[in-house]
């Protein structure tokens, strides 16, 4: 479940999951978790940006559901997302 926690020290190491592995880590925070960051903002940029189909749309939009805590953590990845281009 990705949290506002997960998102930050995402934003903190610039989305650069190397660097962020290189310092240690973070505790409570995985690689699986980076992955499902970058997935899910390369998702809602494709959708922003008019490249994605309704069907891969509905998927990203079931996924966000499906593994953030809340839609403060939604919020945030939708800005990070338009942050992309």
């Amino acid at each position: 479940m990705l949290t506002l926690k997960h998102l930050e020290t995402y934003e903190a190491y610039g989305g650069d999951a190397d660097g962020w592995t290189r310092r240690g880590g973070s505790p409570g925070m995985g690689y699986e978790h980076w992955q499902l960051i970058d997935e899910l903002l390369q998702g809602l940029h494709l959708i922003r940006s008019g490249l994605a189909s309704q069907r891969y749309a509905g998927r990203i939009r079931d996924r966000l559901l499906a593994v953030t805590q809340d839609e403060a953590v939604r919020d945030k990845l939708g800005q990070m997302s338009g942050d992309m281009g």
